[in-house]
């Protein structure tokens, strides 16, 4: 990929979880029974990945949820890449609200389950204790020919590894933005 592209998404991770942070920090200081990067299993009618989905922020009985919206996005000039065979765009890189349209029929959950239990993970398995995030994605939704990722607290790794994915199912074109919560 081209070097503007690994930036661009390195700089929109390293943005969204330093504002993250001051979020739990804020929250925190102002619940002290509260919690960051609390995972939920949702109804089965959810269209939540296996009905997982991590809460930016948990506090309180009845527990609230607080959710995270990045402030001060860049804006970037659309810029283009491969990976392998396929052709990338990258118009707009919000953390927490990555669209990913493809051109792959048929792709699916099991597709990316091995993908999403790794980076979701859902029993702990790499949480490190005493480390100030999770690395871990937030969220995810499928739908044809798109799928649309709160990557959360995850390292830039998680993109490619996703990326890599739809290349490997035939993905020709993918095209990554986001959009404002």
């Amino acid at each position: 990929m081209n070097i503007t592209v690994e930036k661009i998404i390195s700089r929109a991770r390293d943005h969204y979880v330093d504002q993250f942070l001051s979020l739990v920090s804020h929250q925190m200081d102002q619940h002290e029974d509260g919690a960051a990067e609390v995972k939920l299993k949702l109804a089965d009618d959810s269209a939540v990945f296996k009905q997982l989905y991590c809460a930016d922020f948990l506090h309180g009985d009845p527990p609230q949820v607080v959710e995270f919206q990045v402030k001060n996005i860049e804006d970037i000039e659309p810029v283009a890449g491969t990976i392998g065979r396929c052709f990338v765009s990258v118009e707009q890189v919000i953390w927490g609200n990555v669209i990913l349209r493809h051109d792959v029929d048929g792709f699916s959950g099991s597709n990316l389950s091995d993908w999403f239990s790794y980076w979701f993970d859902p029993t702990d398995e790499r949480q490190e204790p005493g480390y100030g995030v999770s690395n871990i994605i937030h969220s995810v939704s499928i739908e044809h020919r798109l799928i649309c990722v709160d990557f959360g607290t995850a390292v830039s790794q998680a993109l490619w590894e996703l990326l890599d994915l739809l290349e490997v199912a035939g993905a020709n074109d993918i095209r990554i933005n986001s959009s404002p919560a």
